[in-house]
C-alpha cells in the first residue's frame, strides 16, 4: 500500500468561502425578527386590537310592576327578567358591524315606596370598550336599541342614559 496521509483542511480561498460566517448571519436574523414584530403590531392595529373609548351608561328600568328586591339587589321580572348585573351591552357602528361590547356590572340604585315594598325604579350600570365610528347603535340585551351620534358622545364624555319600561 502506499503513503496513505490523512486529508488537510483546506486553506484555500475556495474553502474559506465555503465556510459559513456567522457574524455575517447575525444582522439578517435581527431584521427578520425585527420585521415579524412590525407586521405583528400593525395587523393588531388594523384589526382592532386597541379600542378608541370607553363608552359607559346608566340603565333604568321603571316598571314597577316588572322589578323585584330593592336597594342594590333590584332586578327584573316579567318580560324584563334579564335585566341586572351580567346583561350585554353590545355596541355597533352605523353600518351594523359590532364594535364593542360590555356587560352591566352592578345596580347603582333603586328607588322603593315608604312601604318598603318592591321598588319602582332600578338602575344598573355598564362599560364597554368601543372603536371610532361616525355613530353609535347600543343594544341593552334584548330590551332595548338606540342610536347615538359620535358628537353627541362626545359631548356627554361618552357617558349614555337609557331608560326602559
Amino acid at each position: 500500500m502506499g503513503d496513505s496521509q490523512p486529508p488537510q483542511p483546506s486553506t484555500s480561498a475556495e474553502g474559506a468561502a465555503a465556510a459559513p460566517n456567522r457574524a455575517n448571519a447575525i444582522p439578517w436574523v435581527i431584521a427578520a425578527v425585527g420585521l415579524v414584530v412590525v407586521v405583528v403590531l400593525v395587523a393588531m392595529f388594523l384589526s382592532g386590537g386597541t379600542k378608541a373609548h370607553t363608552l359607559t351608561g346608566t340603565v333604568a328600568l321603571v316598571a314597577p310592576g316588572d322589578i323585584t328586591g330593592s336597594g342594590t339587589s333590584c332586578k327584573g321580572k316579567n318580560e324584563f327578567s334579564d335585566f341586572g348585573p351580567g346583561l350585554v351591552v353590545t355596541v355597533f357602528d352605523g353600518s351594523g358591524e359590532v364594535i364593542g361590547k360590555g356587560k352591566a356590572t352592578n345596580q347603582s340604585e333603586s328607588d322603593a315606596p315608604d312601604d318598603g315594598t318592591t321598588a319602582v325604579r332600578c338602575v344598573i350600570e355598564f362599560r364597554a370598550e368601543v372603536d371610532d365610528a361616525a355613530s353609535y347603535r347600543v343594544d341593552v340585551g334584548k330590551l332595548a336599541t338606540q342610536s347615538f351620534d359620535r358628537s353627541d358622545l362626545e359631548a356627554d364624555d361618552w357617558h349614555v342614559v337609557l331608560n326602559l319600561g
